[in-house]
């Protein structure tokens, strides 16, 4: 049997949702930030909102699963979730990058084995900003 205590959780809901703000600072996004960050407007051409017609009618498994079969390695869709200050692509149910403004330049976070295709021990991140890479554990040379 169970026990709840004061305070605890009572509910499975409760006990593993994590709230956000859903905001991002889109003041950051200035004409010039966006020239400058050809990466970022090519993750917004790949952004589909959920339930998008690319992905055909709710709970179609199968259709999604020989769609994704025969694309193996090619991003043709995003999808994307705003959290408290940032934005969070995904593909395949799988974050490839955190953006957000760091001052007044707009910055990813994405796990190394989708930039350089290898994955060392440990959660490592490269840095991509206006400048390019940042390889994890290399000192920035700007």
């Amino acid at each position: 049997m169970r026990r709840f205590t004061p305070g605890s959780p009572t509910t499975l809901e409760e006990a593993t949702m994590t709230v956000f703000s859903r905001k991002f600072p889109i003041e950051c996004l200035s004409d010039a930030v966006l020239k400058e960050n050809e990466w970022f407007r090519q993750l917004l051409r790949l952004w589909h909102p959920a339930g998008d017609a690319n992905n055909g009618p709710a709970g179609n498994a199968e259709g999604a699963l020989v769609r994704d079969a025969g694309n193996r390695g090619k991003i043709e869709h995003l999808r994307v979730a705003f959290r408290s200050g940032y934005m969070n692509f995904y593909c395949g149910g799988q974050s490839i990058a955190k953006v957000q403004c760091v001052g007044e330049r707009l910055q990813a976070k994405i796990h190394e084995k989708y930039v350089f295709g290898f994955k060392r021990n440990g959660e490592r991140y490269a840095t991509l900003s206006s400048a390019g890479f940042q390889e994890p554990g290399k000192a920035k040379t700007e």
